[in-house]
């Protein structure tokens, strides 16, 4: 895939040849931002911490010019890579758990081929070690790149750069959403504006433990998820044993505690427990929302550490709080528009994100 009018062969070269790697830098001021591999995700800076250099961590070597690129060297896999661009006027220095790249030519065309699935690939091909998978400077220097004259390259570049940009302003919408649907749960349960009974959840609801099935039984595609514990699905399933619109909650492990409201029916796993509401004063979905917006408090009940779990009789202990049925109601209504408009803002941001993997893997060859 190619903008019209360019035809040239693309020149075969390694990327040592187009940028300079880990460049001599200036000395570190008596205070600047640091960047470390916590900082950057998926391309955007989620944090800056201004540190003192007397108080610097060791790694913070990396003094940083306008359109410098930080590839990060440790589990590159993640793409946390970042192209440095401020009207900052401070020092921003980056840990040595980056690789500095200063390109010869076009930054943004650079920055886009390093976060290629191909490039990728022979970054992985490269590492050394199994938990920690790393690539030294040098390694990512010999790694082949194909390059297209400086037109072409401004071209794609620009195009990428666009959607990157429409991409964080979408991911910007969301944090909003989600921010602004936390104020209204805290303001509801939290707040005066209702009279609120007070009960527990095993008076209301029947807490059910799951079924755990073989491993050998779970599909990668199927009809029904297999929830066991964690947040996303183990799998799937060619057979169901619970509801659509079951509300349930992680039983076991590193996510126990998690609430999840399931619209389908699915297979409920061994460390899962699913709620079956026979209390019909309370609406399904106002129960949700609340056990949601507890969740905190939820797992805080769980026990033991390497693999903590939380017991049936905590759960069915576990306080809840109601207001009359109609203004569950209203809540339930208020809370369904939020979260309604914030799957469509992910669906738009997970489009934009396959609409760019597709371009990376079709403009660069």
């Amino acid at each position: 895939m190619r903008f019209p009018g360019f035809e040239d062969d693309w020149e075969q070269t390694i990327l040592g040849n187009e940028c300079v790697v880990n460049p001599k830098t200036e000395p570190l001021s008596e205070e600047f931002v640091y960047i470390d591999l916590e900082s950057v995700v998926k391309g955007e800076l989620v944090k800056e911490v201004v540190v003192e250099k007397s108080d610097a961590p060791s790694r913070a070597q990396r003094v940083l010019n306008e359109n410098d690129i930080l590839f990060q060297c440790v589990r590159p896999y993640q793409l946390n890579n970042l192209l440095y661009r401020t009207t900052d006027d401070r020092q921003w220095v980056a840990s040595t758990g980056y690789a500095q790249i200063r390109t010869l030519h076009n930054s943004s065309f650079i920055y886009h081929l390093l976060n290629m699935p191909n490039f990728n690939k022979e970054v992985m091909l490269r590492c050394t070690g199994t938990s920690y998978p790393a690539i030294s400077s040098s390694g990512l220097m010999e790694i082949p790149i194909s390059i297209c004259s400086p037109q072409e390259q401004k071209k794609i570049a620009t195009l990428l750069t666009l959607i990157d940009d429409r991409i964080s302003t979408q991911n910007k919408i969301i944090e909003q959403l989600k921010t602004l649907i936390k104020a209204l749960g805290q303001n509801t349960f939290n707040g005066n504006k209702y009279q609120f009974s007070k009960t527990s959840l095993g008076s209301i609801c029947k807490v059910k433990k799951g079924e755990q099935i073989n491993g050998s039984e779970l599909s990668e595609t199927g009809t029904f998820r297999v929830m066991n514990g964690g947040i996303s699905p183990s799998g799937y399933h060619s057979k169901q044993n619970s509801e659509a619109d079951t509300i349930s909650i992680s039983e076991g492990g590193n996510s126990c505690g998690y609430v999840q409201f399931n619209k389908e029916e699915f297979w409920s796993g061994g460390h899962c427990y699913t709620l079956i509401n026979v209390d019909s004063s309370i609406s399904n979905k106002y129960l949700y929302y609340f056990l949601k917006f507890s969740e905190q408090k939820i797992m805080a009940l769980r026990i033991g550490s390497g693999l903590p779990n939380i017991q049936k009789k905590d759960i069915e202990d576990f306080e809840i709080v109601y207001p009359s049925y109609n203004n569950q109601l209203k809540i339930v209504s208020g809370l369904n528009f939020l979260e309604d408009k914030l799957e469509i803002e992910q669906l738009i941001a997970s489009n934009l994100t396959i609409q760019k993997q597709y371009l990376l893997q079709q403009m660069f060859i």
